[in-house]
C-alpha cells in the first residue's frame, strides 16, 4: 500500500479475501476497514491513518466481520517499508486470528475478577504471602489497617504489628522453613491506632517441585476473646494468691463430703 493507505495486492492474499467474505473490490482502498466492528471503526480508522502519516508501526487487536457475519478478534501488525531511491514507503501487514486466545483472556479475566469480589464480600480477612512478604489482602483486611494491597507487597508489612510481636512474626512467616500449615497469634493495628490481637492460620500451595508457591491465610480478630482470657487468668491469680495468704485453713469439699 502507498501513502493513500490503500490495498492494491489483495488478490494475492486470497485466505483475507476468504475470511473477510468480502469480494476483492469492496475491500481495496479502505474497504476493508469496513469490516471492523463498528463501534470501534472510528478508533481503529485514526489509528491506522495516525499510523501513515507518521510512518510508524501498528500493533492493533480489533474485530472484524467475517464470512459467516460473525466478529472474531484479529491482531494486526502492519510494517513501513521504504524505497531506497525515492523514499516512498508502503505497508507490509499481516493479519491473525486471536479470537479463542483473546475470548480466554476476557474470561481469565472476568474469573479473577469474581474471585476477587468474592474475597472482598466474604465476612473474614484474608491474606495470600510469598517469601517476600504479604501479596494480597481482600479489601476487610486492607480497610482495618487502612493500607492498600501495594503497600504491604514487602517486609513493610511488619510496621503495622506491635513491636513485640514483629520478630515472632518474622520469625514464623518468613525466617522459618516450616512448609506445614502454621498458627500464629499477635497483634495488628488499625486504623484508629489501636493494636487488638490476631489469630491468623496460613496454609501453603505448593510447586510441582515441592517449593512453596503461596500461603493463603485467614486472619481472625480474636481481641475480645484474648482479653476475656487473659482477664480469667488474672483474676484467677488473684484468687489463689488470696487463699494461699490468709491467715485461715479453706478447704472444698463436694456433695459427699470429701475434700477436693
Amino acid at each position: 500500500m502507498g501513502p493513500s493507505a490503500s490495498l492494491s495486492q489483495l488478490h494475492k492474499d486470497r485466505v483475507f479475501v476468504a475470511a473477510l467474505g468480502r469480494p476483492l473490490e469492496e475491500l481495496l482502498g479502505e474497504g476493508w476497514l469496513q469490516s471492523v466492528e463498528p463501534a470501534s471503526l472510528g478508533e481503529a480508522r485514526a489509528e491506522w491513518y495516525d499510523c501513515i502519516r507518521a510512518r510508524v508501526r501498528l500493533d492493533a487487536t480489533w474485530r472484524f466481520r467475517v464470512y459467516d457475519g460473525t466478529y472474531r478478534w484479529q491482531q494486526l501488525r502492519a510494517e513501513p517499508s521504504f524505497h531506497e531511491d525515492s523514499g516512498d514507503v508502503c505497508w507490509c501487514l499481516l493479519g491473525v486470528d486471536v479470537d479463542e486466545q483473546f475470548r480466554a483472556q476476557e474470561a481469565l479475566q472476568a474469573s479473577e475478577l469474581e474471585a476477587r469480589e468474592i474475597l472482598d464480600r466474604v465476612p473474614a480477612m484474608i491474606s495470600t504471602r510469598t517469601e517476600k512478604g504479604v501479596a494480597y489482602t481482600n479489601k476487610r483486611l486492607s480497610d482495618y489497617v487502612g493500607a492498600a494491597i501495594t503497600d504491604l507487597r514487602n517486609g513493610s508489612y511488619l510496621d503495622y504489628l506491635h513491636p513485640d510481636d514483629r520478630d515472632a512474626v518474622a520469625a514464623e512467616q518468613i525466617e522459618s522453613s516450616n512448609k506445614g500449615p502454621n498458627d500464629i497469634v499477635y497483634r495488628l493495628l488499625g486504623t484508629d491506632e489501636i493494636y487488638r490481637w490476631f489469630h491468623t492460620r496460613s496454609e501453603p500451595y505448593f510447586n510441582e517441585d515441592g517449593s512453596i508457591y503461596r500461603w493463603y491465610a485467614l486472619n481472625c480478630d480474636i481481641d475480645d476473646l484474648y482479653r476475656s482470657r487473659e482477664l480469667l487468668r488474672e483474676r484467677e491469680l488473684q484468687l489463689n494468691l488470696l487463699t494461699e495468704t490468709l491467715p485461715a485453713i479453706l478447704w472444698k469439699a463436694d456433695l459427699n463430703g470429701q475434700i477436693t
